[in-house]
């Protein structure tokens, strides 16, 4: 089954390759640092402050703001009110500045259009609405039709509005650099990291008719998953494998995604990408196999709070993601541990590890303007306007993308050994996950060296791939890599001839 799941999704993914460069709106070399405003906070509420927001941040040395337009500019007529948003992306571009526009489909900020019913929303396990704690934000199911119908209608709409409303500047930039999915509550387009949710109906249907096609038989289903379940009709989402709820949810995800790059890329010359949080630090992200989520994106925006290995993460996205852009984003400017220092070790690390985007989150003006408690910006925003980085390492860390997805802890293992290799993050390491491995086997014959750090699970294609280049694969743990499959049932461990 993952053999067949690796090649469909390798299949797509060199497609994507292929025509990705048609989609770029951007220049190839140029790099953006960019300041973050949220459609609900005073700054951008108050157009005056919001002036004065992108002043200081063109100040500073940030050449891109990053706004979201809610999908509450929704008429009742279908129609989209794009007044506001567009005095305010007038504005940015007035000031010399570009624009990445996040498309928020969700209820943050209490933005919930009139149309979407209870039956619409994701629900825990025991069938509630699910409803995030701190502010009560509730989740629109990607797995609902109707949901979807509204989300790539609103996604057609911002791409037509913008891609027809400005045009490529004199060097051959387009000032809406692109656009991104804002699923979930924290603006990403992941599904969804505060907690395992989405068994609402449409779910639990939409779940039954995947589980007959993915598997070849309730056989299959029954010795992959460990059961006896006597019919089809007893098999539920909320009894599934883990390993089947990952890819059900993996595919709901990926669906959307698809749906929303054509789209976009039918309407406008916009480029679009999507935004997750770390990609290996949560599995309810489902966003950790990021690339065959990718395969009609331009861009991969990651997330990472102060404390985070952020050369890892950029050199993990970087190699997730041929032929894209990857952005990585500063996150958390409120956690006990951020200091000037970590920040601007990220926006360092972030651009060196070849970031062609560097984001500022959770800002507000006032700390914007404060030259003593964040100098860190001014000094980034330089090394923004340096030629954009193209890393080419000699050596390779293979990450077991199921490894993360079922043994959380196992990331660092993983890091650990980065961090020998790349000297603390100062020399980039390429980091495979499973994905790239599978479709493009013949990349590991490109480094001197190939390091398994652990590697519990590793899938068939990867282990026949591996097995070509043994003589340069360096397995700290010879009788622990390949133990395990991905519905952790053991296997022969890898065997070096």
């Amino acid at each position: 089954m993952r053999s067949r799941y690796a090649f469909v999704c390798g299949a797509l993914l060199a497609l994507a390759v292929v025509f990705a460069p048609a989609f770029g709106a951007e220049l190839p070399d140029r790099r953006y640092y960019v300041n973050t405003v949220f459609s609900w906070w005073p700054t951008y509420t108050d157009f005056s402050l919001f002036q004065k927001f992108v002043d200081a941040s063109k100040r500073k040395g940030m050449n891109c703001i990053s706004l979201d337009i809610p999908w509450t500019i929704q008429g009742d007529d279908g129609g989209c009110g794009f007044t506001e948003p567009d005095r305010r992306v007038d504005y940015v571009i007035s000031r010399g500045m570009s624009v990445f526009v996040r498309v928020n489909t969700t209820t943050a900020g209490g933005k919930a259009p009139k149309w979407l019913t209870n039956d619409m929303l994701q629900c825990t396990r025991d069938g509630k609405v699910y409803k995030r704690d701190t502010d009560g934000g509730m989740l629109p199911s990607l797995a609902h039709p109707a949901v979807r119908d509204h989300i790539v209608r609103f996604f057609r709409d911002v791409a037509r509005h913008y891609g027809a409303r400005y045009e490529r500047g004199p060097s051959g930039e387009y000032p809406v650099v692109a656009l991104s999915a804002a699923f979930d509550l924290y603006m990403e387009s992941e599904y969804t990291p505060d907690a395992d949710v989405d068994y609402c109906a449409a779910a639990e249907k939409d779940f039954a008719a995947w589980a007959r096609s993915h598997y070849k038989s309730l056989a299959d289903l029954n010795a992959k998953w460990g059961k006896s379940l006597p019919s089809w009709d007893k098999v539920s989402l909320k009894d599934a494998h883990d390993t089947a709820r990952e890819l059900y949810f993996e595919f709901t995800l990926q669906r959307v995604l698809d749906l929303i790059g054509d789209t976009v890329h039918q309407a406008s010359s916009l480029a679009v990408g999507m935004q997750t949080g770390s990609i290996w630090d949560n599995p309810h992200r489902r966003t950790m196999n990021v690339t065959p989520l990718l395969r009609k994106l331009d861009w991969l925006f990651i997330a990472d709070g102060p404390d985070y290995n952020h050369a890892f993460s950029t050199d993990y996205a970087r190699c997730s993601a041929p032929g894209k852009s990857v952005g990585n984003e500063i996150d958390a400017a409120t956690h006990p541990l951020a200091t000037g220092g970590r920040y601007f070790n990220q926006g360092v690390r972030a651009f060196e590890h070849g970031a062609r985007a560097v984001f500022v989150a959770n800002w507000d003006i006032s700390s914007i303007r404060d030259n003593d408690k964040w100098p860190f910006l001014h000094f980034v925003g330089k090394i923004a306007r340096s030629p954009a980085a193209h890393p080419r390492p000699e050596r390779a860390i293979y990450v077991s993308t199921w490894d993360l997805i079922n043994r959380a802890a196992a990331a660092g293992e993983y890091m650990s050994a980065y961090d020998a290799l790349s000297d603390g993050g100062k020399q980039s390491v390429d980091v495979l996950p499973d994905c790239i491995i599978a479709t493009n086997p013949g990349c590991l014959s490109s480094y001197r060296e190939v390091h398994l750090p652990a590697n519990w699970t590793i899938p068939p294609d990867v282990r026949r791939a591996l097995s070509r280049v043994q003589a340069r694969l360096k397995v700290a743990k010879p009788l622990v890599a390949g133990t395990l499959d991905e519905y952790g049932r053991p296997t022969e461990p890898l065997v070096r001839q």
